[in-house]
C-alpha cells in the first residue's frame, strides 16, 4: 500500500471469483507472410494466438498483385494436398501439396519474387481461441525465396507402336526447354545396349 504494506496472499481455496468479465472480441489479422518455393512453405503471422487446426485451405489466394492479377486458391484435394501445422500460436505454418505446387509454377507469372507474391485471406477463414474469425486482406509478402530444386524425372513409358515416350517429373517442367540428345534408352539399368535421341516432337 502506501505505506509499503505487502499485500496479503488470497490462496485456495479462498481465491477470489471474478466479478465482470468481457470475453474477446477482436478478430485476428494477418501481419505478415513468407513464401519458401524451395521447401515449400508458407508462413502466416497474426497479431494474436490463432487456431491453425480451423484453416480452412481453400481460404488462402496466392496472387502476383493485390488486384486484378493472376491469382491462385489453394486446395486440399489431390495427389498429396496442401496441409497446415496443427499448432495454437501466432505463427500458421502451411505446407504446400504437391497439386498446389505445380499449379503455382505453371502460372509462370505468380509467386516467382517479391514483387509478385501476395497473399489473399478471407473473412473466417481461420478464428483465433475465442473463435472470432480472421479479417479479410490482401498482403505482399515480407520474404520470399525462389525454386532452386532441380526437377528430377520420376518414371517414363514407352509405346513403341505411337513412337511416344512419356516422361513424368517431380515438379513441373518447362516443356519447350527439353534437349533430345540428353535422352539416352538403354537395356539395362547399368548401360549395355544403348540409344541416344536426336530429335523428336513435343
Amino acid at each position: 500500500d502506501m505505506v509499503a504494506n505487502p499485500s496479503q496472499d488470497v490462496l485456495s481455496p479462498s481465491a477470489l471469483n471474478v466479478i465482470n468479465f468481457t470475453a474477446d472480441s477482436t478478430p485476428p489479422t494477418i501481419e505478415y507472410a513468407e513464401l519458401d518455393m524451395s521447401a515449400r512453405i508458407l508462413v502466416l503471422g497474426f497479431h494474436e494466438t490463432v487456431n491453425a487446426t480451423s484453416l480452412l485451405i481453400g481460404g488462402i489466394t496466392l496472387q502476383a498483385a493485390v488486384a486484378n492479377s493472376t491469382a491462385y486458391t489453394l486446395t486440399a484435394a489431390g495427389n498429396n494436398p496442401s496441409r497446415v501445422v496443427p499448432a495454437y500460436s501466432p505463427v500458421v505454418v502451411i505446407f504446400l501439396g504437391e497439386t498446389d505446387f505445380n499449379e503455382l509454377t505453371r502460372l509462370n507469372d505468380v509467386v516467382i519474387s517479391l514483387n509478385s507474391t501476395y497473399v489473399n485471406i478471407q473473412q473466417g477463414a481461420l478464428v483465433d481461441m475465442a473463435g472470432n474469425g480472421v479479417v479479410a486482406a490482401v498482403i505482399n509478402a515480407r520474404a520470399f525465396i525462389p525454386d532452386t530444386v532441380r526437377p528430377r524425372l520420376v518414371s517414363f513409358d514407352l509405346d513403341m507402336n505411337a513412337l511416344q515416350i512419356t516422361l513424368n517429373f517431380s515438379e513441373t517442367v518447362r516443356v519447350s526447354t527439353i534437349d533430345f540428345p540428353s535422352l539416352t534408352l538403354t537395356s539395362t539399368a547399368t548401360g549395355g545396349l544403348s540409344y541416344t535421341l536426336t530429335g523428336g516432337d513435343i
